[in-house]
């Protein structure tokens, strides 16, 4: 079952990425994110492994379709696309929501690049 406002899955689009409900089906391209540590390595928890981002994603999944439904985790992907490429919402994706956003990067996880903390 998809979560739904107003009746439909939330689905957002703009000029270059879109926005929609997290799916089953999105695990593997999550954990490629939360899995990775050189994408952990600049957010305030460790890198998740394949169980624990299951669990992450279940648990996004069913916030999502609680009423009064208290937080959007959604899915970026490319404009046109379905794969998701990131996920904004919070500095522990798979936990307790706390920032405002999260890398984004390639679904295989390769090739993310952290900023470079300034030199003191």
């Amino acid at each position: 079952m998809s979560p739904r406002i107003f009746g439909r899955p939330i689905r957002l689009h703009g000029r270059t990425v879109g926005l929609r409900e997290f799916t089953a089906a999105d695990l593997e391209p999550m954990h490629a994110i939360v899995g990775d540590h050189a994408v952990t390595n600049w957010l305030s928890f460790d890198a998740r492994d394949l169980k624990q981002t299951a669990a992450g994603l279940t648990g996004i999944r069913e916030r999502a379709r609680q009423r009064p439904r208290q937080e959007y985790y959604l899915a970026v992907t490319p404009r046109g696309e379905d794969a998701v490429m990131a996920s904004p919402g919070s500095d522990s994706t798979v936990s307790t929501p706390q920032s405002s956003a999260t890398p984004s990067g390639p679904t295989s996880g390769a090739g993310v690049t952290p900023p470079t903390p300034p030199t003191p």
